[in-house]
């Protein structure tokens, strides 16, 4: 059987909303983030381990109040709003909000677990609101970190976003069967490479219970 599958690329936010003429120009805050991210860590106000956080970045402006944004909550740890290129009518970013630069970072390996905590428990409420105004049948969350993983704004962030039966949006098909895996362009686990992944990761998630991973 010949399973077809519907992928696109989400086109991120670089700008979630329309600049106003007396705004902070997007060529010189995007030539700002070049510049510190080729700055080394050590000169960074805050020195991730992934990667340094430049607190010229976009999302750091919306949370200082320098940029505008169609905001739809806004906590003392968290902030939401529309993205302003939505894939869907009502995609909604959920980020973090930094208080100084020695809890700032730039991706979500970097950040404390309080933080995640005070940051990700607004999320099912966010997306129950999504949901309800876009009247969807489904909704995506979406996490993206580093180049490599999709993230363009360095600053963690989570993507709400409505779904619809036949959107042909991001749609993901697993298959349990190797044939119908075959087909989708999906490999089945094998069993000693689940084995032995799943085991290094366990070791790492212990160790990090000594020293903070």
């Amino acid at each position: 059987m010949h399973v077809r599958t519907s992928v696109i690329s989400f086109k991120v936010h670089l700008y979630p909303y329309p600049y106003p003429s007396d705004a902070i120009d997007p060529g010189r805050l995007a030539q700002r983030h070049l510049n510190n991210v080729m700055t080394s860590s050590s000169s960074a106000p805050h020195a991730s381990r992934y990667l340094a956080y430049d607190p010229s970045n976009v999302f750091a402006c919306i949370i200082r109040g320098d940029l505008p944004c169609y905001k739809v909550l806004e906590t003392a740890h968290c902030l939401a709003f529309l993205d302003i290129n939505p894939v869907a009518h009502g995609h909604t970013l959920l980020i973090p909000k930094f208080h100084n630069a020695s809890e700032s970072a730039a991706v979500i390996m970097d950040i404390t677990d309080e933080q995640c905590m005070l940051w990700m428990k607004e999320l099912p409420r966010v997306a129950r609101a999504v949901q309800k105004v876009t009247k969807a049948e489904g909704i995506t969350i979406l996490q993206n970190n580093l180049a490599a993983g999709g993230q363009e704004v360095f600053h963690p962030h989570v993507h709400i976003i409505p779904r619809f039966a036949n959107d042909k949006l991001i749609r993901i098909q697993r298959n349990h069967k190797n044939a119908d895996a075959a087909a989708a362009g999906t490999k089945q686990l094998a069993p000693e490479d689940g084995v032995n992944t799943a085991a290094l990761i366990a070791d790492a998630l212990k160790a990090s219970d000594e020293s903070h991973l």
